[in-house]
């Protein structure tokens, strides 16, 4: 059940397609849920009603490898209590991004039997990440050549059916039918596509955007140019580090990243073009920085969105009478900006996920 529109419509983690689009976006994160009613009018979207629930420290802890939802009845209850009032339950969820594991894959040729293919992904998976995957389900989406030459690239994720199965378990608790389950980042880049197609479109042969999904501990790089997405970059940045060291690492990402792409080109690789950043953190240096040793700018999302969904006022009435831990009518500006952003991110999963 994973899109992966990044590029075009691809295989979910189940061979099972949905014959109506789902109208009920879901984000479970390790600080909140949060949810969202889409309606589809004329290519445009609507949002109807959203509301946000937070979560305790602990009760998830996004991993490839262990347990992630290690408080299923507190998420159900949050979940239910998010839940406006629908008739239809599929539903589009978006995972933490550090649940699965994904790279972008190099082949020479791909077998035509799943089974080898899954084999296949697995090989290069477990030595590029250095653990065993254990059983897990893949999805898979065949990109542009670009550079490759000859070569094959794939976009390719796996994750472990023990934890989709947590996720989708309660999801099915909270009364939901999960339909869609992708990687948040993934859903944000496909609810912002047509923004950050403009700019990549615009700057010339080769020029590269760069796409960051750092909300709700998330840290995930997508770099892309003309032919798509040529890296994926996903690390765990827990706790609530101070800007300056935040952001120290978050160079210190960038750099790592442009330096393995450049040696895949054998030299110094294309300029970039624009980055783009999504978060909940305040960063207030990171603009600064990024234009001091990148020479670039730095649009910060949401401000306007590329789908013709507008999350201003959302939730205004869903306050009343609240979830728990939701947010109240009478918080900052500061929890209303990031209340905002945790619907958008319940949006980008009805929304991004469409073809």
């Amino acid at each position: 059940m994973m899109p992966f529109r990044v590029v075009a419509r691809a295989p979910r983690w189940v061979e099972q397609w949905w014959t109506v689009a789902p109208e009920i976006g879901v984000y479970i994160g390790a600080g909140c849920v949060s949810t969202a009613v889409i309606a589809a009018s004329a290519g445009r979207f609507r949002l109807e009603a959203s509301r946000v629930a937070a979560l305790p420290d602990g009760a998830v802890l996004p991993s490839p490898l262990e347990s992630n939802i290690r408080r299923p009845d507190l998420v159900v209850e949050r979940l239910k209590a998010a839940l406006p009032a629908v008739r239809r339950r599929e539903t589009a969820i978006s995972l933490p991004d550090a649940a699965v594991r994904v790279a972008i894959l190099e082949l020479a040729h791909l077998p035509a039997r799943r089974m080898e293919q899954e084999a296949l992904f697995r090989h290069h998976l477990e030595q590029l990440f250095l653990n065993p995957l254990g059983r897990c389900r893949f999805a898979c989406q065949r990109l542009p050549a670009g550079d490759a030459g000859s070569r094959e690239r794939w976009l390719v994720a796996a994750i472990r059916e023990e934890i989709l199965e947590e996720y989708e378990s309660v999801a099915r608790a909270a009364g939901l039918q999960p339909s869609v389950v992708d990687l948040s980042a993934f859903h944000l880049f496909n609810l912002y596509e047509q923004r950050i197609n403009a700019i990549r479109q615009s700057g010339g042969p080769g020029r590269r955007v760069l796409f960051m999904n750092l909300f709700d501990r998330n840290f995930t790089l997508i770099m892309a140019d003309q032919s798509g997405p040529t890296l994926i970059r996903i690390k765990a940045f827990p706790g609530a580090d101070g800007d300056a060291d935040l952001i120290t690492r978050i160079l210190a990402e960038i750099d790592a990243s442009l330096q393995l792409t450049d040696a895949a080109a054998a030299g110094e690789g294309p300029p970039i073009e624009r980055f783009f950043v999504f978060t909940d953190r305040p960063l207030d240096e990171l603009d600064g920085r990024m234009r001091d040793e990148y020479q670039v700018e730095t649009t910060r999302l949401p401000s306007e969105d590329g789908a013709g969904v507008s999350v201003e006022g959302a939730g205004r009435d869903e306050r009343q009478g609240a979830p728990p831990g939701a947010a109240e009518g009478s918080s900052t500006g500061t929890d209303r900006d990031d209340e905002r952003r945790a619907v958008t991110m319940a949006v980008a999963a009805a929304v991004g996920c469409r073809g």
